[in-house]
């Protein structure tokens, strides 16, 4: 691969509110493990593994399509460990609430613009108010998940996970059926411990065998670490925190000076990136101009 250099006056990472660094737990005898061994990241397809008994540890977006993609594969078994409880929402619940602003009838950047109007605190509400109404009129989708042994949140709050969590839920496309069929076997309360020659300890003290174990623990939620990785400490030092919701309702660090004159930083949903680009283009234009825009400071900050 060629490397080049560019020299700049801003940079802005449109990476998203998550890090680029993933999260591998180090569990001791490692060495003693025979089978498999992959982080999320590098997943691409269960089809090798056609006919092995597969593992994948975390229960959130990622851990399910892959659990799912073993399924399909043919994998002898497919097993979810699920370390702590889950928020699910079915995908057709976000969808009504979209298909509310995003349709053939609503121009794109009115449908944008509608969706970002109000601090995130308020579209909080809103959209809590919608969806959890419909998970109260379809308890049975979530029965049938408890009973397969899946540590299930019913009633949640979907921007509460994207822009705080950074995760940590499912947004259902299928696999909770799977799972409510035994299509994909659970082990709910249980963390791996270390592993052994055919598998995983796990923290009741029971084990697990798997000739494949896939570990879809997201990764880390430090935007920071990611800006020192690429341009130093000097320079990550300087950035003040991204992502998560400030007491204003905002989201921390996005869209707005980020405390180096050079970085800035974009992410978000599809239609709140298109429709905040207009304004980091702006800012970056202004500086360039020799005219930067005053920065409004007064927010209280939560950490």
């Amino acid at each position: 691969m060629k490397e080049i250099s560019v020299v700049t006056r801003s940079v802005i990472l449109a990476t998203g509110g998550g890090g680029q660094i993933p999260s591998m737990p180090e569990l001791p005898k490692r060495d003693e493990y025979s089978g498999d061994v992959l982080h999320s990241v590098d997943f691409k397809s269960a089809k090798p593994w056609k006919e092995r008994s597969a593992v994948v540890v975390g229960s959130a977006n990622t851990g399910h399509d892959v659990a799912t993609d073993m399924f399909e594969a043919g994998c002898s078994s497919t097993t979810m460990i699920q370390r702590s409880t889950n928020y699910v929402m079915p995908t057709e619940y976000y969808k009504n609430v979209l298909d509310q602003s995003y349709n053939d009838d609503v121009p794109t950047v009115s449908a944008d613009m509608s969706s970002s109007w109000a601090p995130i605190l308020v579209i909080r509400l809103i959209s809590m108010q919608l969806v959890n109404s419909r998970a109260e009129k379809q308890s049975e989708r979530f029965d049938a998940l408890e009973k397969a042994g899946f540590l299930t949140q019913r009633y949640g709050d979907i921007i509460h996970q994207i822009f705080e969590c950074g995760g940590g839920h499912y947004m259902d496309v299928g696999a909770s059926a799977m799972i409510a069929q035994g299509k994909i076997k659970v082990r709910a309360g249980v963390a791996p411990t270390e592993y052994k020659k055919t598998g995983l300890r796990l923290s009741d003290g029971s084990s697990l065998d798997a000739e494949v174990i896939v570990w879809a623990t997201g990764f880390k939620f430090n935007a920071r670490e990611d800006i020192q990785d690429w341009f130093g400490k000097s320079v990550a030092d300087k950035v003040q925190e991204y992502w998560g919701v400030d007491e204003e309702g905002e989201i921390r660090g996005a869209f707005k000076p980020s405390g180096h004159p050079g970085i800035w930083l974009h992410g978000g949903t599809q239609g709140q990136a298109r429709y905040m680009s207009r304004f980091v283009a702006l800012q970056v234009k202004a500086l360039v101009m020799g005219q930067p825009l005053p920065v409004y400071s007064e927010t209280p900050r939560n950490g």
